[in-house]
């Protein structure tokens, strides 16, 4: 897919930009994850949660 062109603007501008902010996010993205990764307790997915395989069972 190709960039759309503007006369109005610089294109090469605006990617550079864009590439900045989602840098910037990543980078703090990644010390939320650092700071917070203790505290945070995520469920797992259903594939590999054993809760879920006895609970189909059970209601068979």
């Amino acid at each position: 897919m190709g960039v759309k062109k503007s006369e109005y603007r610089n294109e090469e501008k605006l990617l550079l930009r864009q590439q900045m902010y989602f840098d910037r996010c990543v980078d703090f993205l990644a010390l939320m994850i650092e700071k917070y990764s203790g505290e945070i307790e995520l469920p797992l997915p259903e594939a590999t949660n054993p809760q879920a395989d006895r609970v189909v069972a059970d209601a068979a």
